[in-house]
């Protein structure tokens, strides 16, 4: 799919986004760090990304009152399949919704989501819903595979940086 031209921004690349969606493939919903730890240890590590934050989204800078969220970052290797834990960000309420868009679509708040993302990476929301048609068209093409899920960062990191 070509680039927006036009009245798009000049400088259109999703690379270049400091908020990105990123959706995953369906075979791997709830294959996590949350749902593969006992509730304890998911908040201490929470809790943990949090405080390193100063409370702070890390992506929109936002302090939110009702307290951060934390979001688990992958990557996806699809010569072995595997779906590997890249990290932990703490998240505000909006920016999370936008890195799980198919969560925001399902809770009816994907207008607010792209909203968010537009305003956050300076973007239009018409560029918006492109770049949203993108990551799912990507998320659809990751569902053809069946993932293993590799934490070996929370070995390897403890989950703290």
């Amino acid at each position: 799919m070509p680039a927006p031209t036009g009245h798009f921004s000049s400088d259109y690349h999703p690379s270049l986004y400091r908020l990105k969606v990123e959706r995953i493939p369906e075979r791997s919903h709830y294959k996590n760090v949350r749902t593969s730890l006992p509730k304890s240890e998911w908040k201490r590590l929470s809790d943990t990304v949090a405080k390193a934050s100063g409370g702070r989204c890390e992506i929109c800078g936002a302090t939110p009152s009702r307290g951060l969220e934390c979001h688990e970052k992958w990557r996806y290797e699809e010569s072995t399949r595997r779906q590997i834990l890249t990290g932990l960000q703490a998240l505000c309420k909006d920016c999370h919704l936008v890195k799980h868009l198919g969560v925001s679509y399902r809770l009816g708040m994907m207008d607010r989501s792209v909203a968010h993302m537009a305003a956050v990476n300076g973007i239009s929301e018409k560029e918006g819903r492109w770049y949203v048609e993108r990551a799912f068209k990507r998320a659809a093409e990751l569902d053809r595979f069946k993932w293993t899920v590799d934490l070996a960062w929370l070995e390897k990191d403890n989950g703290e940086g």
